[in-house]
């Protein structure tokens, strides 16, 4: 015999259609809040400036400090010429002799 379905009780709050599930979202919007925070303008009598607030404290250059290397190359030797290719020869010469 079949088992009849269990009763579902009725949910306390109806859906509301007015109310979507699931909103579109626009690009723009997106790429805004994935902008970095912007600083508020400095306020009168005062200027910002950039702070390293690094655990350690390193110098700041604007320049890169640079050194002079030198090398030597030894001298190319001259190189003997490459032999002319000559294939090995296969089978057995056949000569033919012609008497006078």
């Amino acid at each position: 015999s079949p088992v009849p379905p269990s009763p579902v009780p009725p949910s306390p709050v109806p859906p509301s259609p007015a109310i979507p599930l699931c909103r579109p979202h626009s690009g723009a919007r997106i790429k805004a809040s994935r902008a970095p925070p912007r600083t508020p303008e400095p306020v009168e009598g005062r200027k910002h400036t950039e702070l390293q607030t690094d655990a350690y404290l390193e110098e700041l250059t604007d320049t890169v400090p640079e050194a002079d290397n030198a090398t030597q190359t030894d001298a190319f030797l001259d190189r003997p010429p490459t032999p002319i290719f000559v294939p090995q020869k296969t089978g057995a010469d056949a000569a033919t002799q012609i008497a006078n």
